[in-house]
């Protein structure tokens, strides 16, 4: 995965994260960078109800989102675990501000997969830690831990921009 295609400011932190976690024999790798709007659709709708879906489409419509509501539905049916609770436009990741990763050795021994994905294992702790001395939002700390998450939060999105405003905005790059 090519992490210049992140924002550049990120691009920087996120490298000096990896190198930092590198030099202490911490590897780990890059699973998810930016996210298409699409991708995030399909992620967003996983495991969600069919009413929640619908509910969230027409909130969309009514607050004249057409470009998010539609793609949304555009997507169909997905099926899976739980993945995110962010709409398209609200995922770091659709910004480049976001990197998933896996701990994939930690002094040489081959991190399992179920080491992979515990957040209690020591890789994920020195990930986080080395995030949060970056300035970094480590998703070990989320109310639903994503350890191998972490993502730049240069201003509050919900703040900043509203659901019209990241509609039009992803409209006008013809961003799908």
């Amino acid at each position: 995965m090519d992490l210049n295609t992140l924002d550049p400011l990120f691009c920087c932190a996120a490298k000096n994260l990896l190198n930092l976690c590198e030099s202490h024999n911490l590897i780990m790798r890059p699973t998810s960078l930016v996210r298409t709007l699409k991708y995030q659709a399909k992620l967003w709708r996983q495991s969600r109800s069919t009413d929640e879906i619908q509910g969230m489409i027409e909130n969309l419509y009514n607050q004249d989102c057409k470009f998010l509501a539609d793609l949304i539905s555009s997507v169909g049916p997905q099926h899976g675990p739980w993945a995110t609770n962010a709409i398209p436009g609200y995922s770091w990741h659709n910004w480049g501000l976001a990197m998933d990763v896996v701990f994939v050795s930690l002094n040489g021994i081959k991190a399992t997969r179920k080491q992979q994905i515990d957040g209690t294992s020591e890789g994920y702790k020195i990930f986080g830690h080395y995030a949060k001395f970056l300035d970094l939002t480590w998703g070990g700390d989320f109310k639903r831990p994503d350890y191998g998450h972490v993502q730049f939060e240069p201003f509050e999105l919900s703040k900043k921009y509203n659901l019209k405003e990241i509609n039009d905005h992803f409209k006008a790059l013809g961003a799908v």
